[in-house]
């Protein structure tokens, strides 16, 4: 209808996309998969923005104009993998190109950075740490890829230092010329924080990072949203999963003293350990969260993973510091009473290798990991019958009344909506 000069469109198609990450299967008439993209609004195929302003603080935010903001999503070059979002981008015209060749197109691309991961991914003092990255090109020949990377533990950190990544079978990289890159980082103290970001470069001068710049406030771009990872000693004897967040200095002080009625997000990694193993997550959001808690000594924790690379089927991570038990008494008889709730596990966590919990109330040495209500959590729950809205109704306002049909009559009452928003 917006584009009625265009002839060769095969539709008919009727549903609905998620707006925050989605599986879509391209099926030919036998039914057989002929392509498969899994897009989302987030990590590679966003942008790390600084803002918006809150409560006196700037935090980290993605910023995709696909999403809402009037333009299309376009692969770049079909001779490469699609199904990453560094080979797909925002139309420059609004709607996109419908019935003719994308915007964005292009035969030569910069290198698209992938899997990349530091090993072991949590080392100790006497390791050296292994940094991988799986470089794809139009071209093999001709690609220069280093790995930058410094010590981040005080809050003036000095510049990063390049250091080669080599794919000669000789460098931690595997075998030679498979397309993994690789380099190792000589063992540093116990609880040194380290950045890092990878930058490759083809023959013709096409250059990409990755982490990709972040837009500054003056909307330039610099490397200031980068992975990380923490050497780190600390011994827990228990049986609980460990959550580990690790931030620069300068970014983890800023977590620290925050005003706690802000929800800016500090960019991290979360590593997390448990019963399956261990799993790392780069360019992760960190806040504090809560109502009446967010004057507490030790505040609760929303983070926020990038939503291409979901943790455990979740995008959104709350961790809470108060009263836990209680928390996970209630959500236990709440399904034994049949009733939805959220899960909740008792973990650890460790900011920058430190234990913030007490050991008496309100936390008795623990976290509990809480699921958010939102469209995982109705994916989780309701299988058959994920596409519903979840709602919430929060204290202390609200008693469940209802207002009508008029969504606005329930926008100041506590009440949210909290999928498919």
């Amino acid at each position: 209808a917006r584009h009625p000069g265009v002839t060769n469109v095969i539709g008919g198609w009727r549903g609905a996309l998620s707006n925050r990450r989605e599986n879509v299967d391209l099926d030919n008439a036998l039914g057989e998969r002929v392509d498969r993209v899994s897009y989302a609004d987030e990590g590679d195929w966003a942008v790390r923005v600084r803002g918006p302003y809150d409560q006196g603080y700037y935090g980290w935010e993605w910023l995709a104009t696909h999403d809402g903001g009037g333009k299309s999503l376009e692969l770049r070059n079909p001779a490469l993998p699609g199904n990453n979002g560094q080979n797909w981008a925002s139309s420059l015209p609004d709607h996109g190109t419908p019935g003719q060749p994308n915007s964005t197109a292009t035969n030569n691309l910069p290198p698209l950075i992938l899997e990349v991961t530091h090993l072991p991914a949590i080392p100790s003092s006497t390791d050296a740490v292994a940094v991988f990255a799986r470089i794809v090109d139009e071209l093999s020949s001709g690609l220069t890829v280093t790995l930058y990377h410094r010590n981040a533990s005080s809050a003036a950190p000095l510049d990063f230092t390049a250091t080669p990544m080599l794919d000669n079978g000789q460098s931690n990289d595997g075998g030679a010329g498979d397309g993994v890159y690789g380099v190792a980082l000589p063992a540093q103290p116990n609880g040194t924080v380290t950045e890092f970001y990878v930058r490759a470069a083809d023959a013709a001068g096409n250059v990409r990072t990755w982490p990709a710049a972040a837009r500054q406030l003056d909307g330039s771009f610099a490397q200031t949203a980068n992975a990380l990872f923490q050497v780190d000693e600390g011994v827990y004897p228990g049986s609980q999963p460990v959550f580990r967040l690790i931030l620069t200095e300068s970014e983890r002080q800023e977590l620290q003293n925050i005003n706690r009625n802000s929800n800016a997000e500090m960019n991290g990694t979360m590593i997390t350990r448990d019963g399956a193993g261990i799993q790392v997550r780069y360019n992760v959001g960190v806040r504090i969260r809560g109502a009446g808690s967010r004057g507490a000594a030790f505040p609760n924790y929303r983070v926020n993973v990038p939503r291409d690379r979901a943790w455990n089927d979740r995008d959104e991570l709350n961790l809470n510091a108060q009263y836990g038990h209680s928390q996970l008494a209630g959500n236990t008889l709440s399904f034994l009473a049949g009733l939805p709730a959220s899960e909740g596990r008792a973990i650890q966590v460790r900011v920058n290798g430190v234990n913030l919990a007490s050991s008496g109330l309100p936390q008795y040495g623990a976290y509990l990991y809480a699921e958010v209500v939102n469209g995982d959590w109705a994916a989780h729950h309701y299988p058959e019958d994920s596409n519903g809205n979840a709602y919430s109704a929060r204290r202390p306002n609200t008693d469940l009344s209802y207002l009508g049909t008029n969504p606005q009559s329930y926008k100041n009452t506590g009440y949210s909506k909290t999928s498919n928003s």
